[in-house]
C-alpha cells in the first residue's frame, strides 16, 4: 500500500471507526464466496461514492476524459493533481493539459 493510501487508511480508521484492511478482506470474501450478491449490492448502491474526473495521458482527444474510482486510482495509478480549473479546461477542450 502507498504511503497516500496508508495516511487515508489511518484517517478512515479515526474518524469511522473502522480498520480498511477489515473492510477490504470482507470484501474479497464476499467477491469471492457471493459475486452475484456483491454486484448487486454495489449496483444498488450506484457502485462508488468516491468517482473522480480523470486525465487519462495514454489516451489522445476525448478518449483522455474518463471518470474512475478515487480508492483504485489511488492504490494503482501515478497521480499528479492539477486544479479544478486546468481539469475542467481539458474537458472542454477535449485534449490532455500535458500534466
Amino acid at each position: 500500500m502507498s504511503r497516500h493510501a496508508n495516511r487515508l487508511a489511518q484517517r478512515y480508521s479515526t474518524t469511522f471507526e473502522i480498520r480498511l484492511v477489515d473492510k477490504e478482506r470482507q470484501y474479497s470474501e464476499l467477491l469471492e464466496t457471493q459475486p452475484m450478491l456483491l454486484r448487486e449490492v454495489t449496483a444498488f448502491r450506484g457502485g462508488s461514492y468516491f468517482t473522480c474526473g480523470v486525465i487519462d495521458a495514454a489516451e489522445t482527444g476525448p478518449d483522455q476524459i474518463k471518470t474512475a474510482d478515487l480508492f483504485s486510482l489511488i492504490a494503482n495509478a501515478a497521480l499528479d493533481p492539477i486544479s479544478d480549473a486546468e481539469f475542467w479546461e481539458s474537458v472542454q477542450r477535449g485534449t490532455s493539459t500535458g500534466v
